[in-house]
């Protein structure tokens, strides 16, 4: 029955393993306006950072930079009154958040329908080339899509989570006493031996 234990202790283990890889949580975003001084605060808060950060209006776009790091990031952004469209792209999580920045200084009476878009629809695994604008079909892209060029990630020991560590250690515990409980296995007594009475 010891052995049935650590079977379900490991198992137990290897539950808490997976849960702990099970959802990548995108980044969390912040921003705020300063109206006299028309400057916009983006704050990206996660703890490894590799996101790209794009404001754009139909016109024009006005800031396309790639933000990596960790913690939590800053970014000061010159920008004038108007009304914006912010995309926050995430390529751990392969999310985008998108935002729209009313920053004209009047109220919306009622939203416009969105138009549809005239050039190419990029998917979330890619990215566009060119302008952007939103559009009732989602991000219309005026230029080419791209397959977005996946980083191979540096191990950082120092940034792996205490309780990801005590899980490890406790699988790799699971296992010695399993394979252990298994490889010895319930000790046999040796048989008696019949004493043979001298006649």
């Amino acid at each position: 029955m010891e052995w049935k234990r650590k079977a379900i202790l490991l198992v137990l283990a290897c539950l808490f393993l997976a849960s702990a890889f099970a959802e990548i949580i995108p980044v969390k975003v912040n921003y705020s306006y300063q109206e006299t001084a028309q400057n916009l605060t983006v704050t990206l808060q996660k703890e490894n950072i590799d996101a790209r950060i794009r404001i754009f209006d139909p016109d024009s776009v006005y800031f396309d930079e790639d933000i990596v790091g960790s913690g939590e990031i800053i970014k000061q952004i010159s920008l004038g009154k108007g009304i914006y469209t912010m995309t926050v792209d995430d390529f751990e999580a392969k999310r985008q958040q998108i935002f729209s920045l009313n920053f004209s200084g009047a109220k919306i009476q009622g939203e416009e329908p969105l138009q549809s878009c005239d050039a190419n629809i990029c998917d979330s695994s890619e990215t566009c080339s060119g302008n952007t604008r939103v559009s009732a079909e989602g991000i219309c892209c005026y230029g080419e899509c791209a397959a977005v060029l996946e980083q191979t990630p540096v191990l950082n020991m120092t940034t792996i989570p205490f309780i990801l560590w005590a899980a490890v250690i406790i699988l790799v515990g699971a296992l010695l006493f399993l394979f252990g409980a298994i490889r010895g296995g319930p000790k046999k007594s040796a048989p008696k031996q019949k004493k043979v009475k001298k006649k």
